[in-house]
C-alpha cells in the first residue's frame, strides 16, 4: 500500500467515526423523544382519571338531581295531561251545545 491509499483509508475511518457519533446522537434523540411522548400521554391519561375521581361526587349529585327533576316533571306532565284532557272535553261539550242550538 502506498501513502495515498493509507491517507484515503484514514479519511474513511474518520468519516466512519463521525457517522457513528451522529448515529448515536440520533438514536439518543429518538429514545428521548419516545420517552417524552410516553410520559406526556401518561400524564394526560392520569390527569383524566384524577379529574374524574375528583369530580365523581359532583357528577353523581348532578345525576341524582336530574333524576329527581325528571320524576317531578313526569308528575307535572301527568297533571297537565289530565287537565288538558278535561279542558278538551269541556270545550267539545260547549261546542256541541252550540251545535245543538243551531240545529233548532
Amino acid at each position: 500500500m502506498d501513502l495515498e491509499d493509507k491517507k484515503i483509508i484514514r479519511e474513511n475511518l474518520e468519516i466512519a467515526k463521525e457517522n457513528q457519533q451522529m448515529i448515536k446522537k440520533m438514536r439518543r434523540s429518538m429514545f428521548l423523544s419516545s420517552l417524552t411522548r410516553v410520559i406526556y400521554w401518561v400524564i394526560i391519561i392520569g390527569a383524566s382519571f384524577g379529574a374524574y375521581y375528583f369530580f365523581q361526587p359532583y357528577l353523581d349529585m348532578a345525576k341524582d338531581t336530574y333524576g329527581q327533576i325528571q320524576s317531578g316533571a313526569e308528575v307535572v306532565t301527568g297533571g297537565v295531561t289530565t287537565t288538558t284532557q278535561n279542558t278538551t272535553q269541556a270545550v267539545t261539550s260547549f261546542l256541541d251545545f252550540f251545535k245543538d242550538l243551531a240545529d233548532f
